[in-house]
């Protein structure tokens, strides 16, 4: 008996690789599946996996005349299984947010507390121009030219202007899809209604929302709860930059419609995808308003 589990122990990381390979392809479309060769050692294939596949085929009534090398080898598969489950979820979750984590750190680096509070002035002062009726569009337009050329001056490097299907930008060549809000709010993933049937795929790129407004979107729960996550929905959303992955919400996230877009994101799913971002740590206070910065379009033009 201790000689096969000693070559079982001596066998069993090689073997786990290639069955997570397998259980990944079968469900798993992504071009990152052969990253998981050059990963495998920092998803805990060590010694603690070995402990708990030995204890699961060698517990006492296991070890008797009796129990045959058939049952083991039906035991240790069963095991193999379990353990080649939980290492495919860790690396998906660790793989689906690794190039995100890349862009969060070149801006978290890059943009420091000061030019954070000089875009939260900026964004205050194009908001308090853009007020009124349909006055809205025009500040949600001008607030994404200044995001957007202002994250081109502050990540020099790292920023690459990106405008295909979802996509605005590349933050070291992690394709993004870039939302603004105020508080709590309601986004699409694009403006166009499709009046055939849709059968368009979204999520193809992650997101950064910009939330411009600290709020508490509801004061205990939404009156009717449409998401099937158990979450509290009376935590406070702090203005920031959050990065969300693709995978996340192409999992949990469902589109609604309206008279101007088949990919509306509704207040409670934006919700969840602005918690996932805080759950990871994904995402960047901005620091309150301090300064009122005029506003003059005139301003805006070079020689």
């Amino acid at each position: 008996m201790l000689s096969y589990t000693n070559k079982i122990s001596k066998t069993h990381k090689s073997m786990i690789r290639k069955r997570v390979l397998n259980i990944i392809e079968d469900d798993d479309e992504d071009e990152e599946i052969n990253s998981l060769n050059k990963n495998m050692d920092t998803l805990n294939i060590n010694k603690n996996l070995d402990i708990n596949i030995m204890n699961n085929i060698t517990k006492p009534h296991y070890i008797n005349e009796n129990y045959g090398l058939e049952n083991i080898n039906e035991c240790y598969n069963n095991s193999l299984t379990k353990h080649s489950n939980i290492i495919k979820t860790m690396w998906k979750n660790n793989n689906s947010i690794h190039e995100l984590n890349k862009a969060y750190k070149v801006c978290n680096s890059l943009l420091g507390h000061d030019k954070l509070q000089h875009l939260s002035n900026m964004c205050k002062s194009v908001n308090n121009v853009c007020k009124g009726d349909g006055a809205g569009l025009t500040g949600g337009i001008l607030i994404d030219i200044l995001l957007t050329t202002y994250f081109s001056q502050e990540l020099k490097g790292h920023y690459v202007e990106l405008h295909s299907g979802e996509s605005d930008m590349k933050i070291d060549n992690t394709k993004l899809s870039l939302k603004k809000i105020n508080g709590k709010s309601t986004i699409a993933l694009d403006w166009s209604k499709n009046k055939t049937q849709n059968t368009k795929k979204y999520f193809n790129s992650d997101i950064v929302i910009v939330n411009l407004q600290s709020q508490k979107w509801w004061k205990s729960k939404p009156n009717k709860i449409t998401t099937n996550t158990n979450i509290t929905y009376n935590d406070e959303i702090k203005a920031g930059i959050y990065f969300v992955d693709k995978k996340y919400c192409k999992r949990y996230i469902k589109l609604s419609c309206n008279n101007k877009t088949n990919s509306l994101i509704e207040s409670q799913y934006l919700y969840l995808m602005l918690k996932r971002s805080m759950r990871l740590r994904l995402y960047i206070e901005l620091p309150t308003p301090n300064k009122t910065i005029d506003f003059n379009i005139l301003h805006a033009f070079s020689k």
